[in-house]
């Protein structure tokens, strides 16, 4: 990491306000390999002081540095800036009001709401299309039931088996502790006097 001179921005410009909403809105979220989505909210927070330093940061320039593979990557950006006591403190100083007469602070406030609206919205898209994909499994499930031969099916001893189930359960017991009820045989009508 280079520092020339470094402080911070008055205002962010448009460009740099989209794409820090865009980039802490996707932080909210996880994909794994297989495409499995995961919220996580707790990468967006450190993203945000992330974000904070690429944006909101005159005078930082971010080296490359060559990985243990030899492939040459941006350096760890959020542990350099956090090992500087310098640059450190300036998201402290932020964080603590110091800066909040900045018209930058005004647009962080923004920003952090736009993009926990865009991550709330994608929240329910996926809570949807996880529906839709239980609905898909419901169809899926009918169609199956809609080409069983019902004839062939023994209504009556499938429903003594289930009674007898729930009888012999404890399930039974809890639901008439207090009345000393026997339980009836399948078929036998019950009356009270």
């Amino acid at each position: 990491m280079i520092k020339d001179n470094i402080k911070l921005k008055q205002k962010l410009t448009d460009i740099e306000m989209i794409s820090f909403t865009q980039d802490l809105a996707n932080a909210y979220f996880s994909e794994d390999e297989e495409g499995n989505v995961t919220y996580t909210p707790y990468l967006a927070r450190l993203q945000f002081r992330l974000l904070f330093y690429l944006y909101c940061v005159d005078g930082l320039t971010f080296e490359t540095v060559t990985d243990d593979s030899g492939e040459i990557v941006l350096e760890n950006i959020l542990e350099a800036v956090e090992s500087d006591e310098e640059l450190h403190s300036l998201f402290k100083k932020y964080d603590n009001g110091a800066y909040d007469d900045l018209p930058m602070v005004t647009q962080l406030t923004e920003i952090s709401a736009d993009a926990y609206d865009m991550a709330e919205f994608k929240k329910q898209q996926l809570i949807h299309d996880r529906k839709d994909s239980l609905a898909i499994l419901l169809d899926a499930l009918t169609t199956k039931v809609e080409t069983l031969d019902i004839s062939k099916f023994n209504v009556q001893s499938v429903s003594e088996a289930i009674v007898k189930a729930y009888l012999s359960s404890s399930a039974w017991e809890e639901n008439h502790k207090e009345d000393n009820d026997t339980p009836p045989t399948f078929g036998e009508k019950r009356y009270e006097n």
